[in-house]
């Protein structure tokens, strides 16, 4: 079994928060993965690594 990755973590925690407290929260964290998906532009590593963290949004 993988270890859950920061960016998958960090979506999962804005889309609960959003989804309980702010829904414009949730829509945009989702449209934020599709925007991924479509792409490969992940604004999450982009940010990470602005911070020095080195993440990616990959499955590998």
């Amino acid at each position: 079994m993988s270890s859950i990755k920061l960016t998958r973590l960090t979506i999962g925690i804005l889309i609960l928060a959003g989804l309980l407290f702010f829904k414009p929260l949730a829509y945009l964290v989702g449209i934020m993965m599709v925007v991924s998906g479509l792409t490969g532009i992940c604004l999450l590593e982009k940010f990470f690594n602005k911070l020095g963290i080195k993440e990616k949004c990959d499955m590998k």
